[in-house]
């Protein structure tokens, strides 16, 4: 998982990348097709990279050593839980806290309700 300084130096590096990409074709009488797939596929790369930002600087969700969930006194468990989250950019893993009663039972993470997630893996938007 990357810090968010690390998301939005990658997201920045990505954008650099399609400006040179556009610039070198620019003068090289590209066919246009190409030049558009070529932006599309970086612009794709650049997306998922800020959804990365985004959910670092989000955070893990963690809100103490225990969660008050709806009466329910859940723990922090020690590990995070990786997410994936799949997106129109691609697929995102996602850090966050987790919380249940004890190890192995249902796990809950105040990061998911926050950011309303859906109840799979896939984004309402696809």
């Amino acid at each position: 998982m990357m810090t968010p300084e690390q998301s939005s130096h990658k997201a920045i590096e990505i954008f650099s990348q399609l400006q040179a990409f556009v610039e070198e074709h620019a003068g090289q009488s590209e066919r246009c097709d190409r030049v558009e797939r070529g932006i599309f596929d970086r612009l794709l790369e650049l997306g998922r990279a800020l959804m990365g930002s985004f959910f670092a600087m989000a955070g893990e969700g963690d809100v103490g050593e225990t969660w008050d969930r709806n009466g329910v006194i859940l723990k922090r468990l020690e590990e995070l839980g990786i997410r994936e989250y799949h997106s129109i950019f691609g697929i995102i893993p996602v850090a966050r806290r987790i919380y249940a009663v004890r190890e192995k039972q249902e796990a809950h993470a105040p990061l998911d309700a926050e950011l309303g997630f859906p109840e799979g893996t896939h984004s309402y938007v696809l």
